[in-house]
Order: structure tokens, then C-alpha cells, then sequence
């Protein structure tokens, strides 16, 4: 496998190549496809133990209370481990946000796969 980027990060952040995650996904089949090439990177992660790989999983706090709430019954209706964090436990999650940041959303969604 080789990767050929022009610089790293890209538009994601200088700090990472790439953000891995199923989360983001509003059809199941297409959630399922992206499931099954996490797991792969999984598979690589035990197979190159050097391979950089940070599982931190999705906070979602950037859209509408109601899309948020729309997020968590799509993610529960497909079994997901999603949990719903109140402003208190996003800071713990999240210690580098500010408080006032979220203060503003009061509550957002922790993915962890």
C-alpha cells in the first residue's frame, strides 16, 4: 500500500492524515460499507503495531439540537454505542474546547467506533 499526499493532513488537520469513522454516514448500507473498512484498518493497526492509529471515536456537537437528536435515533436504530454527553461530560472528553464553546451546544454525541 503506498500513500501519496502533497502535504500531511491536508484539509483535516496538519496533525493527522486522515479521520476514520463510520459516524458520519445517513444511509445504513453506506454506515455498514464504511464499518467494514474500519474494521480493516483495525485488522492493520494489530498487523503494523507501529502504524500511528489513535481510536478516539466522533464527538458530534456541530449541528441543530434537532439534528443532533436525529443523529442519536439513526445511530441507536443501527445498534451503535452512541451515547448522549451532557456539557459537563464533553469537557472531560474534550479538554482542549473551551468551556464557553460549549456551553453553547449544552449537549452533543459521543460515536466511540
Amino acid at each position: 500500500m503506498s500513500f501519496i499526499a502533497e502535504t500531511i493532513g491536508g484539509v483535516a488537520t496538519p496533525r493527522s492524515f486522515c479521520w476514520l469513522n463510520a459516524a458520519g454516514a445517513t444511509q445504513k448500507f453506506y454506515y455498514d460499507f464504511r464499518r467494514r473498512s474500519m474494521a480493516r484498518w483495525a485488522e492493520m493497526d494489530k498487523e503494523l503495531p507501529d502504524l500511528p492509529i489513535r481510536w478516539g471515536g466522533v464527538l458530534a456537537c456541530d449541528r441543530t439540537p434537532e439534528e443532533r437528536q436525529e443523529f442519536y435515533e439513526r445511530q441507536r436504530q443501527w445498534d451503535t454505542k452512541t451515547r448522549r454527553m451532557e456539557e459537563t461530560e464533553l469537557a472531560v472528553i474534550e479538554p482542549q474546547v473551551d468551556e464557553e464553546q460549549l456551553s453553547l451546544v449544552k449537549w452533543g454525541l459521543h460515536v466511540p467506533e
